[in-house]
């Protein structure tokens, strides 16, 4: 038999499993957009390495890092000192 109280139950799993589908479905939905933003960087970070190696102005641009990096392992990277 179909009581209001079992009714009710059954309408909360069910609530409590499209509430996990939908986490899930949001979750899934973040990590690819996150990795299209990453993709994007490494792309961009290509195009304008790559420019800046054929337009002789790849120190300009490290020049212009020293100003805008500020971790450490970034700055190790284009050979620039600590800061502070």
């Amino acid at each position: 038999m179909n009581t209001p109280s079992t009714r009710l139950e059954s309408l909360k799993k069910k609530h409590s499993q499209l509430t996990a589908q939908i986490q899930l479905l949001e979750a899934a939905k973040k990590n690819r957009e996150r990795k299209k933003g990453t993709r994007r960087k490494i792309l961009i970070g290509a195009y304008i390495l790559d420019k800046a190696t054929t337009n002789r102005t790849f120190n300009q641009i490290v020049t212009e890092l020293d100003t805008y990096l500020t971790r450490s392992a970034d700055r190790a990277l284009f050979d620039l000192p600590e800061t502070g």
